[in-house]
């Protein structure tokens, strides 16, 4: 789970390659698209014709705001699980300058995207924070509980950090396809073809002017988890 433009979709499908030859299951954006799903077998996409015979189930929520503490999650509980091996629970975060700024941008294409922005900054730089918290309270890894925060631009730059997360899973590290765009979320609101690591980090370069972005980040407490998490390079002058 994560917000929009949080990398989700690039980070789905690294896990979804960790299991190999497995037939997967990812059932997409679960909170918006109820019936959206997708069929992974020996990495093609398919349809089985016995939906029931599934190794591993992918289940993404986004947007999901979860300050809610009213937030029902039976769908995925882990007693509802319970009987499966393993049951994985992960958000993921992207730093807020270049998150936004791709939200923004999208924006053109969802107008909904650009309003919240304009039009309600407090209710998005909020859910941003949650996440925030929650990666910094679990410290990324949580192996007694299986809960993990993957910071997404460790991600996108740092080969180790990756082979750590497929270590967490228990799964061998695959590389392939890594920086290709995926299809999903409708690809880069860059209308880029292939994962540039520079440029997603350099996002919020086209809206320093932009006032409504700019209003987002009167919002000390963004600034200050962000360095927590990120440090104090992301967003340049910014901050």
């Amino acid at each position: 789970m994560g917000m929009r433009r949080s990398g989700n979709h690039a980070v789905i499908h690294f896990l979804r390659r960790l299991y190999g030859e497995q037939r997967v299951i990812f059932l997409n954006n679960r909170n918006r698209n109820k019936n959206n799903f997708k069929f992974f077998d020996n990495r093609r996409d398919i349809i089985p014709d016995d939906k029931s015979k599934v190794d591993t189930m992918i289940v993404s929520y986004e947007d999901l705001d979860i300050n809610n503490k009213d937030i029902n999650f039976n769908f995925f509980s882990k007693e509802k699980f319970k009987n499966l091996k393993n049951v994985y629970f992960i958000s993921i975060i992207r730093d807020p300058f270049n998150m936004f700024a791709s939200r923004y941008r999208l924006g053109n294409y969802y107008k909904f995207l650009k309003n919240e922005i304009i039009k309600k900054p407090n209710k998005v730089s909020l859910m941003w924070k949650g996440y925030a918290r929650r990666h910094i309270l679990i410290e990324g890894f949580d192996s007694i509980n299986k809960n993990i925060s993957i910071n997404y631009n460790n991600f996108i730059s740092s080969k180790k950090y990756r082979r750590e997360i497929s270590s967490f899973t228990g799964c061998d590290y695959v590389e392939k396809d890594l920086f290709k765009m995926t299809t999903e979320g409708r690809g880069s609101s860059f209308n880029e073809n292939n994962i540039n690591v520079d440029n997603l980090l350099k996002r919020w370069e086209e809206y320093r002017n932009d006032k409504y972005y700019m209003n987002i980040f009167k919002d000390k407490e963004i600034i200050d988890l962000s360095r927590k998490i990120f440090g104090d390079h992301v967003g340049g002058d910014l901050i």
